[in-house]
C-alpha cells in the first residue's frame, strides 16, 4: 500500500419497517357562498405533530448478536428510515472483510459503535490514486463521499460494530478494484474524533459537520442545549462520549435515539466532562 494520505484538517476537528401509505383524502364538494354579512372563520392551524420518540442500547444488541451468532459473518440492524435516508447498525463478523467499494450517489458518514476497524480509502488526488489506511477507534466518524472507495475490515477477535448513516437513499455497493479510474473523481475521506472536541468545550456548542449536505452536526454539551428544534424533520443522534438524557430518554455511549415530531428537547449532560453526541436531520419526507 502506498503511504497514508492526511485527512483534510479542515473538518477534522479537534477533536424492516414498512412505511404506511397515507389514506386518500375524502373527496370535497364546491365551498358554499357566504351571506354578505357572514365573516369568514379564521383558517385552522396546523396541530403540532405528535412526538414519537424512541432509543435503542446498540451496544446491547451487538452483545446479543454476538452472544446468539457467534459464527456469522455479518447482520444488520435498522435504527431509522426514509424515502431520502437511512441509519443502520453494520455488525461484522470476525475476520470478516467488506471489500473495497464506492457509492456512485450516496454520501456515507459511519461512526464506530464498538471494535477498532482497519478501514481503507482510496481516491483521486493530483490525477493519481492515493490509498490510506488507519484504525478508527469507538465514537469517532468516518465520511466517505461518492465516488470515494472505502474497504472495512474487523480485525477483533469478536464483532465489530458500526453505524452507518446515508443519505440520499442508499444506491447499493459497487465494487472495485484498488486501481479502478472510477475513484479518480472522488474527494478525499474526512475523519472528526467527537471525544477530542469535546475536550476542548467548556460551553455547549451544537456545531456544523458541513457533511451530508448540512445534515449532520455534533452537538458538544457541558450546559443544557437545546435540540430538535424543527418538528417538521425528524432527529437521529448517537451518544459518542458521556452520560445525560435527551428528553427523558437516558443516553450513555453506544445508545442511538430518534426524535419524530413534538416540542424541542433539551440535551442534559449528567457527566463531568461533558457529553458528545452526533445528530443526523435528514431531509423533510
Amino acid at each position: 500500500m502506498s503511504a497514508a494520505l492526511r485527512l483534510p484538517m479542515s473538518l477534522l476537528v479537534p477533536l424492516g419497517f414498512t412505511m404506511a401509505c397515507a389514506p386518500e383524502p375524502a373527496p370535497t364538494t364546491p365551498a358554499e357562498v357566504a351571506a354578505p354579512d357572514t365573516v369568514p372563520a379564521p383558517p385552522a392551524e396546523r396541530p403540532q405533530p405528535a412526538a414519537k420518540n424512541y432509543s435503542i442500547d446498540l451496544l446491547a444488541k451487538a452483545a446479543d448478536f454476538q452472544s446468539n451468532r457467534p459464527d456469522a459473518t455479518d447482520g444488520e440492524f435498522y435504527v431509522y428510515r426514509s424515502d431520502h435516508a437511512t441509519v443502520h447498525m453494520h455488525l461484522i463478523g470476525v475476520g470478516q472483510m467488506c471489500p473495497l467499494h464506492i457509492h456512485r450517489s450516496t454520501h456515507e458518514a459511519t461512526i464506530i459503535v464498538s471494535g477498532s476497524p482497519e478501514v481503507v480509502h482510496v481516491h483521486g488526488e493530483a490525477g493519481a490514486l492515493t490509498e490510506t489506511t488507519r484504525r478508527v477507534p469507538p465514537g469517532q466518524l468516518v465520511y466517505s463521499p461518492p465516488l470515494c472507495g472505502h474497504q472495512w475490515t474487523n480485525v477483533e477477535p469478536v464483532p465489530q460494530a458500526n453505524l452507518v448513516i446515508a443519505s440520499p437513499k442508499f444506491d447499493g455497493n459497487l465494487y472495485l478494484h484498488a486501481d479502478d479510474a472510477r475513484m479518480l473523481p472522488g474527494p478525499a475521506p474526512t475523519l472528526i474524533d467527537a471525544g477530542a472536541a469535546l475536550a476542548d468545550v467548556t460551553a455547549s456548542e451544537l456545531r456544523p459537520t458541513g457533511l451530508l449536505d448540512g445534515q449532520l452536526s455534533l452537538a458538544l454539551v457541558r450546559q443544557p442545549l437545546k435540540v430538535h428544534t424543527d418538528s417538521t424533520r425528524d432527529s437521529v443522534v448517537y451518544v459518542a462520549h458521556g452520560m445525560g438524557e435527551l428528553g427523558g430518554l437516558p443516553l450513555k455511549p453506544g445508545v442511538a435515539a430518534v426524535l419524530s415530531g413534538g416540542e424541542p428537547v433539551d440535551l442534559v449532560s449528567t457527566s463531568e466532562g461533558g457529553l458528545a453526541v452526533w445528530i443526523f436531520t435528514p431531509p423533510k419526507s
